[in-house]
């Protein structure tokens, strides 16, 4: 610059300055803009990474199988074969016409057609078609599928699943209750016992390719997670078989809107068959009423009757307010307590406490009741288990 003009050579010296002024602003964002994505953003960044090439796996293994007193089976665990899309994918795809799709897969499937291609243009990356399918629709879907030029994992899969399944069908419904799509009890013993039943679940990560497929889970081992643990109940499917059959027959010829009954060993009290009426079928329990699914030996009150007296005559004698032969005034069948009036449908005089049962007497029973007082009578009922939870492993007691 020496041999420049003094005004020249200013200029040059300006316009390098600017430069070289120009050069560091640039360098200190870039340093900057590198800080930021390399220390201050990276967990974000690095997670939102994570979120397009991986995917969170879960493996659920076996649900424990449920056994009546003779080991037979009520509610067992059978592979079902399951339909899912990417209707991202299929919208990629040449020469294939996705509402015609949806027009076979809906009638074959048994789905509505409109909501069916709603699903499938949704653009979406993941969609359940349908869960559990039959063998007859599985084999119809794999025929569409091969006439559609799809294979599986190219924008359609046909996946396996645990299905829960109760081969009796009816047979102690509202004992066993049942198993949502998700694996879960919602219902009986499947959701008072769902954590025993499930086992462990684990959770592994996989990688996904650019096109979504799963092309490696790291941990993976055939033996993940520990099955389910087995249940034998006290129920005897032979016994629980007479006593629904029975129970039906009974609500019919009579007309009743609904019936419970419950057997027990009266040595052990073991339940060997618990029925409610009316019943459903677990295996397609969302055809079902409300009302039908109901375990009514659980969750409704009754009136006892005159099977009370037992227990009144029992904590009379046990108390010391009457004794075993002693005669009690039964009033010639009509006996009054202030405003009420007791009856006996068979009027005597004077009976013992065991005439007392064996005629059924109301009167004997609440002349008992009366030497006992309301406390002495209340703490009787509460010592033979009336008032408090049976501890059965049932929801909606």
């Amino acid at each position: 610059m020496r041999n420049l003009e003094p005004r020249r050579s200013r200029w040059m010296r300006v316009r390098l300055g600017i430069l070289v002024a120009l050069l560091g602003i640039g360098f200190t964002r870039l340093v900057g803009a590198a800080w930021d994505l390399q220390v201050r953003r990276s967990t974000v960044l690095r997670e939102e990474a994570e979120k397009q090439y991986t995917r969170q796996m879960e493996f659920s293994p076996r649900r424990g199988t449920i056994y009546d007193r003779h080991h037979n089976p009520l509610a067992v665990s059978v592979v079902s074969p399951s339909l899912s899309a990417n209707p991202r994918r299929l919208a990629s795809m040449r020469n294939l016409d996705v509402r015609g799709l949806s027009a076979r897969l809906a009638t074959a499937l048994s789905l509505p057609e409109a909501e069916l291609h709603e699903r499938l243009s949704s653009g979406r990356g993941f969609v359940w078609v349908k869960r559990h399918m039959t063998p007859q629709e599985h084999t119809a879907v794999q025929q569409i599928l091969r006439e559609a030029h799809i294979r599986n994992r190219d924008g359609m899969e046909i996946v396996e699943e645990s299905r829960r399944w109760y081969p009796n069908r009816e047979l102690a419904a509202h004992v066993l209750g049942f198993v949502g799509a998700d694996g879960h009890g919602l219902e009986g013993l499947e959701r008072a016992l769902d954590d025993e039943l499930r086992g462990s679940v684990v959770n592994v990560q996989g990688l996904r390719d650019a096109r979504g497929n799963l092309v490696f889970a790291e941990g993976l081992t055939p033996a993940m997670g520990q099955a389910g643990d087995d249940v034998v109940l006290t129920l005897d499917a032979t016994i629980q078989h007479i006593v629904e059959r029975e129970l039906a027959l009974t609500c019919q010829v009579f007309e009743a809107r609904g019936g419970s009954v419950i057997v027990t060993d009266p040595n052990t009290g073991e339940v060997l068959a618990m029925a409610s009426y009316p019943t459903y079928n677990p295996n397609e329990f969302g055809a079902s009423d409300v009302e039908a699914r109901r375990n009514r030996a659980i969750a409704d009150r009754f009136e006892p009757g005159s099977t009370l007296k037992v227990f009144s005559v029992g904590a009379g004698l046990d108390a010391g307010v009457v004794r075993p032969g002693q005669e009690i005034n039964c009033y010639g069948g009509t006996f009054t307590i202030g405003d009420l009036t007791i009856h006996d449908s068979h009027p005597e005089q004077l009976l013992t406490p065991m005439l007392v049962l064996s005629r059924s007497s109301n009167i004997g029973a609440a002349q008992i009741g009366l030497a006992l007082g309301a406390e002495g009578l209340e703490r009787a009922y509460r010592r033979f288990g009336f008032g408090e939870r049976t501890g059965l492993p049932l929801p909606g007691e």
